[in-house]
């Protein structure tokens, strides 16, 4: 069985003391091993897996604080401030701890072959547990020792990670953790429809197409889209060919029908009805007044 003196003699053997968390060659892995107290340290997470394994830690996420000891882990979810405080530790009682970035990916394939049902809705956007799983526990000390195996790297991690995340989905947490990984995904294919948009923001959108394309049905399209950005698609769309058009008359001269065309606007009239309502004033107008403004700043 494994234990938290096998965790700590591997951080012991791979990391070096420091303030910050260390990558390893394992990709997605970090290692921390700090020997005096440390400061608050905020960082924006992806669907990332953390545990400590010697000394404690205070967490805040969002506006959840709770206090971790050797064996307890937590795994949050994207884009959440994390602010991290390691109140004691020394060269005799260092604080260890690890991280191991998950695949959503990989996470969903697993869930969806376990076949697992849809949980109620997560308000939270973290979860924790503690050390008792020993199947968890003994997935991620196997994986931390290929440390010592660098050569089993490429053929094993990913193996050990997907255990990881069949342990996570088999646990008490299971149902929440499987809340995490659709939230995580569904966050991945909004990101995808927004790039698509900003490249392509002059050609007309199909969103029958492309809610079909990412896996939405047009209205959980719309709900999330407006959930990650306050604007619809078209709206979304209509404010990048806007700006867009304003850099064109700004920096390349163009004019107001021209920039109106090759943003993809039909209508000279229609762009000037939109424009003015974004910016206060007609093309022409905001576009004079801006020169102005560059013209007084260069001179002061």
């Amino acid at each position: 069985m494994s234990s938290i003196a096998d965790f700590r003699a591997l951080i012991e053997r791979h990391a070096q003391p420091s303030l910050n968390s260390q990558e390893t060659a394992i990709p997605g892995v970090s290692l921390m091993r700090l020997v005096s107290p440390g400061r608050p340290v905020r960082q924006t997470q992806d669907l990332i897996f953390y545990m400590v394994v010697g000394g404690g830690k205070t967490v805040t996420i969002g506006p959840h604080r709770t206090r971790l000891g050797p064996g307890d882990y937590i795994v949050s979810n994207a884009d959440l401030d994390v602010a991290s405080e390691i109140p004691d530790a020394s060269e005799a009682d260092p604080y260890l701890g690890v991280a191991i970035r998950l695949d959503p990916v990989l996470a969903l394939r697993t869930a969806r072959s376990l076949g697992l049902e849809r949980p109620r809705e997560q308000t939270d956007r973290y979860i924790g547990g503690s050390g008792n799983d020993d199947g968890l526990v003994d997935a991620t000390l196997r994986l931390l020792a290929l440390l010592d195996r660098p050569d089993d790297i490429p053929a094993l991690a990913p193996l050990l990670e997907q255990e990881m995340v069949y342990r996570l989905l088999r646990s008490e947490v299971g149902p929440a953790f499987l809340e995490l990984i659709l939230v995580k995904n569904r966050e991945m294919r909004i990101s995808r429809i927004i790039e698509s948009i900003n490249r392509h923001y002059s050609e007309q959108l199909d969103l029958e197409a492309m809610a079909r394309t990412n896996g939405f049905s047009l209205s959980s399209l719309f709900r999330h889209f407006k959930q990650a950005t306050s604007l619809s698609p078209i709206q979304y769309q209509k404010k990048i060919r806007l700006r867009a058009a304003r850099q064109l008359m700004l920096a390349e001269e163009e004019n107001a029908i021209g920039a109106a065309f090759k943003v993809g606007f039909g209508s000279p009239t229609q762009f000037s009805r939109e424009y003015k309502r974004a910016y206060g004033l007609p093309p022409a107008r905001d576009i004079a007044r801006l020169r102005a403004a560059g013209a007084r700043n260069a001179e002061s």
